[in-house]
């Protein structure tokens, strides 16, 4: 779309697994970024999507990806009390220690 917002950060949104697997398989990046340097892990993180998380982590995403705030999916997650995303990032060797810009 306008922000450069990709199928595979829309089905990370939505925790779609079968859409993200699939998008993968044909080529899609599990880290490209959109306008605002928000990756797939970023969305699902920040949507409660652990099942999206484990998937994207296990299909290569970057766990400790930076948006324009420099916040990480972790941080996303923790922001918004997604326990189960922040255990599933924090096992994926997410840093706990990184801060954001403000």
């Amino acid at each position: 779309d306008m922000e450069g917002t990709t199928a595979l950060q829309y089905a990370a949104t939505m925790g779609q697994a079968e859409t993200i697997r699939i998008l993968v398989q044909a080529g899609c990046s599990p880290n490209k970024a959109d306008a605002e340097l928000l990756t797939p892990l970023h969305c699902a993180a920040h949507h409660n999507q652990p099942e999206a998380v484990a998937l994207l982590l296990r299909m290569g995403a970057d766990v400790d990806a930076l948006d324009i705030e420099c916040s990480t999916p972790l941080m996303l997650a923790a922001a918004q009390g997604h326990a189960a995303v922040c255990r599933s990032l924090l096992e994926g060797g997410a840093q706990a220690r990184r801060e954001d810009a403000s």
